[in-house]
């Protein structure tokens, strides 16, 4: 097949996005400049640290009391209408508006990775992740959190949550008590998959399980994805919540926030760079960090906040001692690409090249948002349990199951062995031989790994990454589920559906595990530690939990332990790790965070004369020469 029309498309969509880039940095509609001189609007009630995911919903819903003042502040830029196209989603990766994380080289995976290194795309854009992810909308298993609450945090049970879901969503199934109906975001399946997702969910339904709402009151089955698109444009926090002008919101992109100032243990405001100059800007309530999961940890140690020892290494003065800042991070890691060959009627079932280039399918998006490029990719799933002898009654499903109607191989590698690190030999010796066949992808996803790794930073420079260990199957028990759903995925290719329209297992063993008999133990646990995937849901960093807790940082109102006006509002906060795509999580984090910060504050209203006072003793103890 020749990929030289895919290539020439690769080449417009990069010109496409340098041109974007170039209008993002310099034409963003949300930007409202601070100014450097030492007066009053340099004061907000609440600063919001990040524009992704949590923090737009949480600058928004404060903004929403006309009495608050917030600044938002973005390290990235402004979306462009490129970003509203769900399928182009991994071209965004490995740009500006991304921060390009690579993990440190790992011990037990990623084998099949340069550098036995995973790349962690994260967003660095208003609308965070939520601008580069796959749009999936998944909650979690009501289990998830009632966990959470049982471990200490009071008020995060699934009841006690269920609210915060529906708050911020809006889906057509208006009987379910669980779904959403004025929320901003649209919530609902694909309005478009191709003919081979019947044979995932049939394939589901012939094993036993059940095919219907995984965000409802089903919790382990099959579900045609449901996503966050609307009309077959990408919906992200940003663009549904900060969509309208707010005159007590200012939001300032390219913020680069070096480090939280501190008044004694309480926090008084940050400090940020603005396209190369230094700022500041202060809070007379709080300063809440929505900076993700690697972001609001690197934050908070190079303010001071976090293990005494590591800061004292980088020679960062010690504010105030919290071991279990950047530790109990947790990822979903996932493995199974091109693992279903298409044959017979299942070959014309799949998405292919020519369906994509072709220019019915370019005039079907652009005349009427539908198509495969009003698709995310990911067309269904499945929750499942990877052992049969698991007690479904306390424990929730530990495997998730992502349907893919193409492989890896299909653009040729140009996209996919850059985005996910491939080493080349192994992309020529296992991905390549496909590019001219028919195969689909069902990936294996380990829903509750019990590996922990952690962040750490590399120096006391705020705009050097961090140090990301994610340990990925350092704990044996990884290992055994994850192969253990892979066999599953095998046993669901070898079910009727599949085989009836000429689909299999894809018998081509991965050449570095080929001492191994193909899909024993032995080779699949060579497979996994070969191709490790991250689903990009890195959480638990700044760990919720009571103070009795050494290794929290948060109590359950999402305040930091031992200080004052600072919280953490994002992924971070997670005990554990929700068995889904974490992105409905977060939001919901954001809305409840956000809930509890205008309770707490209905009843401590500041006033006029104590906020005076502020600003007057910080000029005071801050000279104008700061500012400029």
């Amino acid at each position: 097949m020749n990929f030289l029309p895919f290539r020439v498309l690769i080449f417009v969509y990069a010109i496409a996005v340098f041109f974007f880039q170039l209008y993002g940095r310099f034409c963003n509609w949300s930007e409202r400049f601070l100014t450097p001189e030492c007066d009053d609007n340099l004061f907000f009630d609440f600063i919001v640290v990040g524009g992704g995911s949590a923090g737009a919903v949480v600058a928004s819903r404060l903004s929403e009391d006309k009495g608050h003042s917030v600044l938002l502040l973005e390290a990235g830029g402004s979306p462009s209408i490129l970003f509203d196209t769900p399928s182009v989603a991994p071209m965004l990766q490995k740009t500006d508006y991304d921060w390009q994380f690579v993990t440190e080289p790992q011990k037990n995976s990623c084998l099949a990775l340069n550098n036995n290194a995973s790349i962690w795309p994260r967003g660095k854009i208003l609308g965070g992740c939520g601008r580069l992810n796959f749009m999936m909308h998944v909650r979690g298993d009501p289990r998830d959190f009632d966990s959470w609450a049982a471990s200490g945090n009071q008020g995060w049970s699934y009841e006690q949550v269920v609210p915060f879901f529906k708050k911020s969503e809006t889906h057509p199934n208006q009987k379910s008590r669980f779904r959403g109906r004025n929320g901003p975001i649209h919530v609902d399946y694909l309005s478009w998959t191709s003919p081979l997702v019947e044979l995932f969910l049939k394939g589901g339904q012939a094993l036993g399980y059940a095919v219907g709402d995984l965000n409802g009151d089903l919790t382990e089955g099959f579900s045609v994805t449901q996503v966050n698109v609307a009309h077959g444009k990408r919906l992200s926090t940003d663009s549904v919540f900060l969509k309208k002008k707010m005159n007590n919101l200012k939001v300032l992109t390219f913020s680069h926030v070096e480090k939280i100032l501190f008044h004694g243990s309480r926090a008084i405001g940050v400090k940020f760079s603005h396209k190369g100059k230094t700022k500041f800007a202060y809070s007379t309530k709080d300063v809440i960090l929505s900076a993700g999961a690697v972001g609001s940890p690197q934050i908070l140690m190079l303010s001071g906040v976090g293990a005494a020892d590591h800061l004292k290494q980088h020679k960062i003065a010690v504010i105030r001692d919290l071991p279990g800042v950047g530790s109990n991070l947790q990822d979903h890691v996932t493995t199974g690409a091109n693992n279903v060959l298409l044959e017979g009627k299942s070959a014309a079932m799949g998405l292919n090249l020519a369906t994509m280039l072709s220019p019915f399918t370019a005039w079907q998006y652009f005349w009427s948002k539908s198509g495969p490029v009003s698709s995310n990719g990911c067309e269904a799933y499945a929750m499942v349990y990877s052992s049969e002898k698991t007690n479904r009654s306390s424990t929730p499903p530990d495997v998730q199951l992502l349907f893919f109607p193409t492989g890896h191989s299909f653009e040729g590698g140009t996209v996919l062995k850059d985005i996910t690190g491939t080493r080349t030999e192994v992309w020529q010796s296992y991905f390549a031989p496909f590019e001219e066949k028919a195969v689909a992808s069902i990936f294996a996803v380990l829903l509750r790994p019990k590996s922990r790794g952690s962040i750490r930073l590399k120096s006391s420079n705020p705009y050097q990454h961090p140090v990301i260990n994610p340990n990925y199957f350092n704990h044996p028990d990884d290992i055994e589920t994850i192969v253990r759903g892979l066999q599953l995925v095998q046993k669901l290719v070898e079910s009727d559906p599949f085989k009836s329209n000429g689909a299999s297992f894809n018998p081509f063993p991965l050449p570095q595990c080929k001492l191994h008999e193909f899909a024993s133990f032995e080779y699949w646990e060579c497979y996994v530690r070969h191709m490790t995937g991250t689903v990009y849901h890195p959480c638990g960093t700044c760990k919720m939990g009571p103070s009795a807790d050494s290794a929290a940082v948060v109590d359950d109102k999402l305040r930091v332990h031992g200080m004052r006006g600072l919280r953490v509002i994002d992924a971070s906060i997670m005990p554990t790790i929700v068995g889904a795509n974490i992105n409905a999580a977060t939001i919901m984090i954001a809305e409840k965070g956000a809930q509890l910060i205008k309770d707490f504050w209905s009843n401590r209203a500041i006033s006029s004369t104590y906020r005076d006072f502020f600003v007057w003793n910080t000029k005071k103890s801050h000279s104008c020469d700061m500012f400029l």
